[in-house]
């Protein structure tokens, strides 16, 4: 019990916030890959909402953003972000793996504001504890309930989002890889296996 009291929040911080690096190498030249993939994609707002590719992002020069397409809602799905770099032999694809900026800032700001809703509370009732007696502080106290239910529930639920983001890595690394290694495009392509590596 106190090993699970211990690590499971920071299994669930890693879930949250971990990012992994994988670097991608494909036989294909970095123009010609980067050309595949922004076809093979649905940019802008217009083709996230009414696009049916199954990726949706955007490719500036050399940097890939990119999410899989889902059926339902998931703002915490895996996002990648990734750099194209040209080799002799092909392209090397660095990708970086994690949620979305935005709503990282946004479960920062979130969490951050009920700790601090907390800590005030903590603070409060230990000044009425030492002022105004054990009844008055442990009627403040009661005010940690709510906050407390909300930062669990955040986690809840952000962290059953991750679960369900949980092969959207793989999709993406095998969509980058098809790209590369099929004239036909992603959108027709059979796998064709490349060497990647996860750093």
């Amino acid at each position: 019990m106190y090993r699970f009291l211990l690590g499971w929040p920071r299994s669930t911080i890693r879930r949250i916030y971990g990012k992994d690096t994988v670097e991608l190498l494909v036989p294909c030249p970095m123009d010609e890959l980067s050309a595949r993939l922004a076809v093979a994609m649905d940019h802008g707002m217009f083709g996230a909402m009414f696009g049916t590719r199954p990726i949706v992002g955007r490719i500036r020069g050399n940097h890939v953003r990119a999410c899989k397409r889902n059926r339902y809602r998931n703002s915490f799905q895996t996002s990648l972000s990734a750099e194209l770099i040209p080799q002799s032999d092909g392209t090397l694809v660095r990708c970086s793996f994690s949620m979305h900026p935005l709503a990282i800032a946004f479960t920062i700001v979130w969490f951050s504001m009920l700790l601090l809703v907390i800590g005030f509370i903590f603070v409060h009732s230990l000044i009425l504890l030492l002022s105004s007696g054990l009844s008055a502080a442990l009627s403040s106290l009661v005010g940690v309930a709510p906050p407390t239910m909300l930062v669990l529930f955040g986690a809840a639920l952000i962290s059953s989002c991750r679960w369900l983001a949980r092969h959207e890595k793989r999709f993406l690394l095998d969509r980058i890889d098809a790209a590369g290694a099929t004239p036909a495009g992603l959108d027709h392509a059979v796998h064709a296996a490349a060497p990647w590596r996860a750093r």
